[in-house]
């Protein structure tokens, strides 16, 4: 029988991912949240880069909720606000923000779990406007989002009542923004199979890889489309969940290629190293169960395995691997914190419960998730931006191994992670002229086709 979100909520406390084998207290920080309300536990948290930070939370006693926060400084201010509260009994399913002023927020109905509501803002969050479709209707729920760009953006998952009839997976398409969501066919879909569907308990539900896309079901597939849902595939993975929680619970993909999936009862993972064709089966311990799994930019081959929103004490316990799972290594945090988001070995934020508005809610990670020294030598050789600061002529420098990609591009964001150049490369060293941006802290990323090769911050004269 499916746990539904209430009672999740009442087992749970909750799992923060300490990065090294020795880890101490200090390396991580609390930043507060801003929020007020009690009682309140972090849900869902979208970083759009390491100053813009947005998160969504919930109230565990009730399930209900319409609270959420942002900061533009890297957590040093917040500003909390309340999703419209006029829509009756919804829990923030998660949260999707493109960059410090726009961003999504998907409301699933407590606690039928059939429908969904989504909200947007474009004003950072002083106002939100509802958006229409299907999913507004008794059994057109889906359980996770994801925007390309500020038009592009897929829906995915279904309904969680635990009525097959209702629990059908579904796929949602929008080229608007969300003005208007369409429901992608059933036949055009790979056919699905018995009670195939995704249910919401958090993030890292799925993984976006520039515009490829994947995530796993209840029937143990991995659904993947390379093209941003014009077409989809779907691919066994061999394992499984039991009865009470079948199919996969997570996955992560370090590029287009290399991904590992999970069950988290019993614990158990698969490999792939073609994009999510075939699987592998690799050995994990079997505590931490593996609910949670994600993939830290910036390494070669490291990943999280933690127990998110199903740990049962106050101690979160995790796996570590830097080998893309040849090996793991355990180890255990207190006060648990479920939800993470990782935008470098350096550079992290997670998310628990709200003590006030100044303590506990956002963390920030104060350490650095390097395997080991050699390999983080071998990534800063891959691609030199300089000089840093910048006064008026910016020098990109690639390495010989990134001069056989195709469709190399450099993109420089500002503070509120809003693209304000762009570059298409076609040599490994390029200059160009930024003396037309003004005096700041700017962030790039080096992007190929199907994920970001590099990424950094530099500071314009």
């Amino acid at each position: 029988m499916k746990i539904t979100f209430v009672h999740k909520i009442q087992i749970i406390v909750y799992t923060l991912l300490l990065i090294l084998p020795t880890l101490s207290n200090a390396q991580w920080k609390s930043l507060g949240s801003g929020i007020t309300n009690s009682p309140r536990d972090i849900f869902s948290i979208s970083a759009v880069n390491e100053l813009v930070i947005w998160a969504v939370a919930t109230d565990y006693t009730t399930g209900i909720s319409y609270d959420f926060t942002r900061s533009v400084d890297g957590g040093v201010t917040w500003i909390s606000g309340s999703l419209p509260d006029t829509i009756g009994d919804y829990y923030p399913g998660s949260i999707f923000a493109l960059d410090a002023q726009t961003a999504w927020v998907l409301m699933i109905k407590s606690p039928q779990q059939d429908r969904i509501k989504i909200f947007k803002t474009i004003n950072g969050g002083i106002t939100w406007q509802e958006q229409s479709g299907e999913f507004n209707k008794e059994g057109g729920a889906f359980a996770a989002m994801h925007f390309f760009n500020e038009n592009e953006g897929l829906g995915f998952g279904s309904p969680g009542t635990d009525i097959p009839a209702i629990d059908s997976l579904q796929i949602y398409r929008t080229n608007n923004g969300g003005e208007n969501w369409e429901r992608i066919p059933a036949s055009s879909l790979p056919v699905p199979m018995d009670r195939e569907g995704v249910w919401v308990y958090g993030d890292n539900r799925y993984e976006a890889k520039g515009d490829t896309l994947w995530f796993g079901t209840r029937a143990s597939r991995v659904f993947r489309t390379t093209d941003r849902g014009e077409s989809w595939q779907a691919f066994g993975t061999g394992i499984s969940g039991n009865s009470d929680s079948p199919g996969l619970a997570s996955l992560a993909f370090q590029d287009s290629r290399n991904g590992i999936a999970t069950t988290y009862l019993p614990s158990q993972a698969v490999r792939t190293t073609d994009g999510g064709e075939t699987w592998t089966k690799i050995q994990i311990p079997a505590i931490p169960r593996a609910a949670d799994i994600e993939f830290i930019p910036g390494t070669k081959a490291s990943y999280i395995i933690n127990e998110g929103w199903l740990t049962s004490s106050n101690t979160s316990r995790f796996l570590v691997t830097h080998d893309q799972g040849e090996s793991w290594k355990q180890s255990s945090f207190t006060p648990a914190i479920p939800v993470i988001r990782f935008l470098s070995p350096t550079i992290g934020f997670a998310g628990g419960s709200v003590i006030g508005p100044d303590l506990g809610g956002i963390y920030k990670w104060m350490g650095s998730f390097t395997s080991t020294k050699e390999e983080n030598e071998k990534l800063n050789d891959l691609v030199e931006v300089f000089p840093n600061p910048v006064k008026d002529k910016l020098m990109i420098s690639l390495s010989q191994e990134f001069s056989i990609r195709n469709n190399l591009s450099f993109t420089i964001y500002d503070i509120l992670g809003q693209k304000v150049k762009q570059f298409l490369l076609h040599s490994t060293i390029l200059n160009i002229d930024i003396n037309d941006l003004s005096a700041g802290i700017y962030f790039y990323k080096l992007n190929d086709q199907s994920e970001v090769l590099s990424s950094g911050k530099m500071t314009k004269l």
